[in-house]
């Protein structure tokens, strides 16, 4: 086996070789089942990586990723949900604005601006504008070029859960 990433329960596994991932996992079902006394959701499958896969919301291919579908529909559908609140005086212009925040931020690392775009016209959102600006735009187009940072190990003292104001 080449490399996994593990994120709490889903990992993903590749290699060069059909038959050590194969092995691989033969190996990870055996331990998960022996061991943990638990079940995998899906059996082991390897795919060629051009395919593409779903891991984390996300659709990665070997040089870009995209959302996968049911993320598409879940920000179609929050959206949605945040411009029915706005325009119904349940939420504030700033409550629309950190919402959209945080609704934006899982789209940002793959390219989604058009997509994001799409849905609020489709939608007529009072969102528009909210997006990030020209700056942002530009920023989202750089990030390949980018340093990226090495993710840091929290300690749970360390992690507060943040609330919003629900207005």
């Amino acid at each position: 086996m080449n490399a996994y990433v593990r994120y709490m329960d889903d990992f993903v596994c590749w290699a060069d070789d059909k038959g050590a991932l194969l092995s691989a996992g033969r190996e990870i079902q055996r331990f998960v089942e022996a061991e943990l006394e638990l079940t995998l959701k899906h059996p082991p499958c390897p795919q060629p990586s051009w395919r593409g896969m779903d891991f984390l919301g996300y659709r990665l291919f070997p040089n870009h990723a995209e959302l996968n579908r049911r993320s598409k529909v879940r920000y179609w559908r929050r959206l949605r949900l945040l411009d029915a609140l706005h325009e119904g005086g349940e939420i504030s212009e700033t409550g629309l604005q950190q919402r959209l925040t945080a609704l934006t931020a899982f789209v940002l690392p793959v390219r989604s601006h058009g997509f994001r775009l799409r849905v609020m016209e489709r939608i007529g959102s009072a969102a528009i504008g909210h997006e990030p600006g020209e700056s942002g735009r530009r920023l989202e187009q750089q990030r390949d070029r980018l340093p990226r940072r090495e993710p840091q190990q929290q300690h749970p003292e360390e992690h507060e859960q943040q609330h919003l104001p629900a207005g």
